[in-house]
Order: C-alpha cells, then sequence, then structure tokens
C-alpha cells in the first residue's frame, strides 16, 4: 500500500489497495480518517509515533494491526 502525508500529518492519498484491504473508502481514509482502520491497541502508540516523526520531519517506517475489509484484524 502507498500513502501520501502532508507536512501537518494527514494524508492526501491511499492507494486502491488500501481500499481492497480495508474496505475503507479513499476519501474516508484522507486525513485522520485512516485511523478508524488502526487495531485500538496499536492506535496511541501510532499516534505518538507519526507524531514525533512529522516533528523530525524524518523518513519512517510503521508495522500495525489494521482491520480488514471482513471486520477482522491483519
Amino acid at each position: 500500500m502507498i500513502f501520501v502525508t502532508k507536512a501537518e500529518g494527514g494524508l492526501s492519498y491511499v492507494s486502491p489497495e488500501w481500499t481492497a484491504f480495508t474496505g475503507q473508502a479513499a476519501d474516508e481514509a484522507v486525513g485522520h480518517g485512516w485511523f478508524q482502520c488502526v487495531h485500538p491497541e496499536d492506535h496511541e502508540s501510532a499516534v505518538t509515533f507519526l507524531r514525533s516523526a512529522r516533528d523530525q520531519q524524518s523518513e519512517y517506517s510503521l508495522r500495525l494491526r489494521l482491520r480488514r475489509a471482513d471486520g477482522s484484524f491483519a
């Protein structure tokens, strides 16, 4: 999946694979809507990590659990 983020941290683009995997429409995922698909136990650590990467304007890689289109988490 490919994401494009804005300088302030919100997503401006998600690839079609996002919608296929999560079932969430791209227009619902942009901004911070994609967090609706993050596993509740991963949410706070993901927010903290992404804020740090944004503040440092650094490249990052993040692994977390996402809700699939069928409702299960992977």
